[in-house]
Formats: structure tokens, C-alpha cells, sequence
């Protein structure tokens, strides 16, 4: 399974999440003094402890919780969901 988001993140996620910080910080939403070395940097560090979490415990209880994992990455822990409003 690593192996295999390893192959998927050289492959797709590290261009797509190039894209998505740029265009993040174009809108505002991402901080624009982050460097894209740290924003790589927190990306990794976040895939790298997902993944050793979903190795070392129960996988489908981390697939249930995903949305969660997911917000967290996002939001941080005192971040704040807003409503996107166009």
C-alpha cells in the first residue's frame, strides 16, 4: 500500500498540490509568504504519518475517520471552516 502511494504522489499529487498552494494563494486562502519548500514539506510529513498510522492500526477505522484526517490537513487544529461564498 505505501509503495503505492508513493508511486501515486511522484506521479499526480505533488504536480496537482503545486497547482492547488498556488491557486490558494492567489485566492487568499493560503498563507503567500509560505515558502513551496515548507508547504512540500508539511504535505510529506502529514502522507508520511498517515501512512504509518494506516499501517500500524485498524484500516478501516482510519478509512472511516478519513474526512477528519482530511479537515485536519486543511485546517489545522484551531483552524476554522469558512463558507466559500463566489
Amino acid at each position: 500500500m505505501l509503495q503505492r502511494i508513493e508511486s501515486e504522489y511522484e506521479q499526480k499529487i505533488r504536480h496537482f498540490f503545486t497547482k492547488f498552494v498556488a491557486l490558494g494563494k492567489q485566492e487568499g486562502y493560503i498563507q503567500r509568504d509560505l515558502t513551496e519548500e515548507m508547504m512540500m514539506m508539511y504535505f510529506t510529513m502529514y502522507k508520511n504519518e498517515l501512512g504509518r498510522h494506516w499501517e500500524a492500526s485498524n484500516r478501516e477505522r482510519v478509512t472511516l475517520s478519513m474526512k477528519q484526517w482530511v479537515d485536519m490537513f486543511f485546517f489545522g487544529l484551531v483552524g476554522q471552516k469558512q463558507k466559500i461564498e463566489k
